[in-house]
């Protein structure tokens, strides 16, 4: 990938596609909107009763919220322990910007921004993003495949790559999509290393899921617009003019496609649709998938902001003060201080009165020990603006990964990212021990 990406030939041709889709979307859509009748468009859209609109608004949830269930299955991936409470918001406001805004700003930064704001390291959101990639293309080829391949799409005649070339392009989907799934079921390998990083291959029962949403999620894209449309076109013939018109989006690299869908499917659907449905159904489909989803996803982003910093500042007060630990060590010290009295002003003719007190004395301290033993106690040391650190950490996890330790580090260090932490060390404290101010980078091995 790289390489092609150092071919000069192939940057300046990927440039001439782009230029060329800037001034020839454009173009186009001139010529179509200068013929067009408005008045229609207007009418057409007057036209959409509520019953329409809520059954499309219950169509975009339902997309979203399968497009959510890429994030669910990335955990599971990844093995982060983020409930889906916290998931599924991120998955749904990364899209609908996303969708508006290009992958880079929706689907990449706020997802880097989101995630490591509630505790992933930057490694653990690049395995969410990469199979939330994976998912969505490797569902798109295979039902392009399929409907491509079975000629499902009603073309028109003066149409350049003709029904026999989508057909090809549809055979040579299901190839990839075959490869992708007999490499995931039949490969011994299973952690491929490319340079300096390494990529764990999924399994097959993860593979198939990545199909059936991927494949789910283009499909009620379709079925959203196919509901706004007339009666006309079948909904196979929808569905591969979306998926026809979202590769010329990925080539125009266009911020929402913006112009492309309409030229596609004005292009491929006016010998059956009317120009001024065509415009008017793709409008609602704009306003209900993309405008009304942004404007939800704005303000629950700016929620899901005001929550990460108010559990950063909870975590960070926690954190100062005093450790259910340390208390029961002041415990026991009381109580061997109370046992040494006792031993000492008791009797000897009290004989089984002082026996009776030192044994409930005893049980007492038995006690607080296993109390005190209850959590793990954790020594993390790490290097924070290239300065060496240390804390005593309280967990309820036998071992604690770096990752883990980093959420705890972000919760003490209010205003620090959690990728700023470097060189974390995890030591399991089987002895405490009082005093030492020795910085724990020096001390461990």
């Amino acid at each position: 990938m790289n390489g092609a990406q150092n071919n000069p030939w192939m940057r300046w041709g990927k440039r001439a596609l782009t230029l060329f889709f800037l001034f020839a979307v454009p173009a186009l859509l001139y010529m179509l909107a200068r013929n067009l009748d408005w008045g229609e468009v207007r009418q057409a859209l007057g036209d959409y009763s509520a019953q329409t609109l809520l059954v499309g608004g219950l169509l975009t949830c339902a997309s979203y919220l399968v497009f959510s269930c890429y994030d669910l299955l990335g955990r599971q991936y990844s093995r982060h322990h983020l409930p889906a409470r916290q998931v599924m918001p991120v998955a749904m406001v990364c899209y609908a910007f996303n969708l508006n805004f290009t992958t880079w700003i929706g689907g990449v930064a706020m997802r880097y921004r989101l995630y490591m704001r509630l505790g992933l390291s930057a490694s653990t959101v690049t395995r969410i993003l990469s199979l939330s990639l994976l998912t969505n293309w490797t569902g798109y080829m295979a039902l392009a495949g399929v409907i491509f391949s079975m000629r499902l799409v009603q073309l028109p005649d003066n149409w350049g790559l003709g029904v026999t070339g989508l057909q090809l392009v549809g055979f040579a989907l299901l190839g990839v999509v075959s490869a992708y799934i007999g490499i995931c079921a039949f490969a011994r390998q299973r952690v491929w290393h490319l340079r300096e990083r390494s990529i764990t291959l999924p399994s097959l029962k993860m593979a198939l899921l990545q199909l059936c949403l991927g494949a789910s999620n283009w499909a009620l894209m379709a079925a959203l617009i196919f509901w706004l449309l007339p009666e006309g076109a079948a909904y196979t013939s929808v569905l591969g003019v979306l998926l026809i018109s979202c590769m010329a989006a990925v080539v125009a690299h266009i911020p929402a496609g913006l112009g492309v869908l309409e030229a596609v499917f004005l292009a491929l659907l006016q010998h059956q649709y009317s120009q001024a449905s065509l415009i008017a159904a793709l409008l609602a489909y704009r306003v209900l998938y993309y405008l009304l989803p942004l404007l939800l996803a704005s303000v629950t982003y700016l929620v899901l902001e005001k929550r990460a910093k108010a559990l950063r500042k909870q975590q960070a007060s926690s954190a100062s003060r005093p450790s259910p630990a340390s208390g029961c060590r002041q415990r026991l010290v009381q109580l061997h201080q109370a046992q040494r009295t006792v031993a000492c002003s008791c009797h000897p003719a009290d004989g089984g009165n002082l026996q009776a007190r030192w044994a409930g004395l005893s049980h007492i301290t038995q006690q607080n020990r296993r109390h005190r033993m209850a959590k793990p106690l954790h020594l993390i040391s790490y290097i924070l603006h290239n300065q060496p650190h240390s804390v005593e950490v309280e967990s309820d996890r036998e071992q604690l990964t770096a990752d883990q330790a980093r959420f705890y580090l972000s919760a003490l260090h209010t205003f620090e990212w959690p990728n700023e932490f470097t060189d974390v060390q995890v030591t399991r404290i089987l002895h405490p021990k009082k005093g030492g101010s020795t910085p724990a980078h020096r001390v461990q091995r």
